[in-house]
């Protein structure tokens, strides 16, 4: 007994909705994953003994459509300074990381993870990424001062507080000048070797990827790109001179106290005018 025709019509219909999933879920294997990445305006700038001179960089990367891994990770830095000289420069990252949650902290930390870029992304996962990078050929020159420059404050800090006859070296205050005297002379040292100057900025950020996917992964690595721009006033060498001597003065208080293991946390600059794309 055949059937009606209204049924015969929902069973076609039917038979021809599951065909057009089926092609749409397969046309989306073929079509293959995207990696989405987007520049988060959560980035500074710091002044170390341990890098130099270094800005973070907080990307927000997505997996849509299928797993990938990330291969690479290319960043070119733009500038133009204030009479319209532009130059560009690549950024090199030392250290790949992300955002962590810590127990009994309100904030995320920074926990880098390694000095490779390589990651596996599973579909629909997000990383909350953090590279720690500075402009590639980067002299040490500038991370060579900020240490001597600490040696001599620990030095002068170790003389008065080893044994000895204390009047032979001095009172605290007479240290405490020294060590001022000190930082003085070589934070004056340490902005002359500061890359970063006042200007516009342009970071370009590539995520080059590439699928997991059996059906997909002879396709060609891809990449990704976000942008971020910013600004950096006329003043930031002296908050940078500022913020470094405040920083180096509490190393040399610590040290004149013993208190050799504590640790100083080296300020964080954030640029103006900050914009994502």
């Amino acid at each position: 007994m055949s059937l009606p025709k209204w049924a015969q019509w929902v069973t076609f219909f039917g038979s021809l909705l599951a065909l057009l999933i089926t092609l749409s879920n397969l046309f989306v294997i073929v079509k293959g994953p995207k990696l989405v990445v987007k520049f988060t305006k959560n980035t500074f700038i710091r002044i170390s003994e341990s890098y130099g001179e270094s800005i973070f960089l907080r990307p927000i990367i997505v997996a849509l459509n299928g797993d990938v891994t990330i291969h690479e990770v290319v960043t070119t830095l733009y500038f133009k300074d204030h009479v319209g000289n532009e130059s560009k420069y690549n950024l090199e990252i030392l250290e790949y990381g992300e955002l962590v949650k810590q127990v009994n902290s309100t904030a995320p930390q920074h926990f880098f993870l390694t000095s490779s870029p390589f990651r596996f992304l599973k579909k629909n996962s997000s990383l909350p990424a953090v590279y720690l990078s500075r402009p590639a050929g980067h002299s040490d020159k500038l991370k060579n001062v900020i240490l001597l420059c600490i040696e001599q404050v620990t030095e002068t800090a170790n003389h008065f507080t080893e044994p000895g006859d204390q009047s032979q070296k001095g009172t605290t205050n007479e240290a405490r000048s020294k060590i001022l005297n000190i930082i003085d002379e070589r934070t004056n040292e340490i902005l002359e070797s500061v890359q970063f100057k006042p200007g516009e900025y342009e970071i370009e950020l590539s995520v080059i990827f590439k699928s997991t996917n059996s059906l997909t992964s002879w396709r060609l690595r891809e990449s990704s790109k976000t942008f971020l721009k910013f600004t950096i006033p006329e003043n930031f060498r002296k908050e940078i001179k500022n913020s470094l001597k405040n920083t180096i003065i509490e190393i040399g208080r610590l040290r004149l106290e013993g208190k050799v293991s504590e640790t100083v946390l080296y300020p964080e600059y954030v640029p103006k005018n900050i914009n994502v794309s």
